[in-house]
Parts: C-alpha cells; structure tokens; sequence
C-alpha cells in the first residue's frame, strides 16, 4: 500500500504513507477520502494522517465525489456507497449491475458513469434513474488510474 501526502509551503516535501491502489480522491466535510481496490477506503482530515475504512463489500471502487453533505463512491458491478462522513457506509442501489467509472456532483444532482454508455442520476445519493445517454461506449472520468 502507498500513498503519498505534503507538508511545508508551498507542497515542497513529499512523504511516502500506507495506502493501496487508489482511483479516486475528494474532499468534503472537513474531511479526504481516497477509494480504490478492493473497495479500499481510507480517510484523512489533513492528507498526512490516512485511517482505513470498512465497506462491506469486496468490489473495486472506481470513483468519488462530495456534495449535499453527501460522499458516493461508485465502482465496478453498479455499486454506490454513501456515507455523510467518510466514515460509515450504506450501498445504495443502482438498478444496474453495469460498472461505474464516474462520479460528480453539480447543479444539486449526482450524476454517475459507466459502461455501455450508463448514466445515472440522484437528487441525494440514494435514488438513482438510469438516462439515455445515446451511446453504448464507456464513459469515464478521463483521468482515472492510480492517484498515489
């Protein structure tokens, strides 16, 4: 497991941390959280110090966003996690065993990506529509893979 965070001004000294194969970071809550391999979540409240988290699931987590005071994760299999805090989670269902590649939150809305041209979409994290989308390819947040 690595990880990598930053101290001093202006991030000018790196150090190595325990952390795993990490695909996706964000930060709300006064509080970062990473997801990754085998559905590997660890949460830090400074980016030094990393606390790893319990999912329940074994799935691959591919991406994470924050908004509405809400974390959701989504990942391989059309798993969606939720957590108000980094810290407790609750798979909610997607409808969809198709994989989830990306997550966003914006204009007070989820909206989540995936294979064969997938969109889904939720008001709170907890209730999802799949929308057409007019493709059957992969959509993707362009830059996922290793973050650490």
């Amino acid at each position: 497991m690595r990880a990598v965070s930053a101290s001093g001004e202006p991030l000018d000294s790196w150090h190595w941390r325990n952390g795993g194969e990490f695909y996706g970071i964000t930060y709300g809550n006064n509080t970062f959280v990473a997801v990754g391999y085998k559905s590997i979540i660890i949460t830090s409240p400074d980016g030094v110090t990393w606390t790893k988290r319990s999912t329940g699931i074994i799935t691959p987590l591919l991406s994470i966003t924050y908004g509405s005071n809400t974390f959701v994760a989504v990942g391989e299999n059309g798993v969606i996690l939720t957590s108000p805090d980094g810290i407790t989670w609750t798979e909610r269902n997607s409808e969809s065993a198709t994989s989830l590649y990306g997550v966003a939150y914006g204009n007070n809305s989820f909206v989540a990506v995936g294979k064969y041209g997938i969109i889904l979409t939720s008001p709170d994290g907890i209730t999802w529509t799949e929308r057409n989308s007019g493709t059957s390819r992969l959509l993707k947040n362009p830059v996922l893979g290793k973050i650490f």
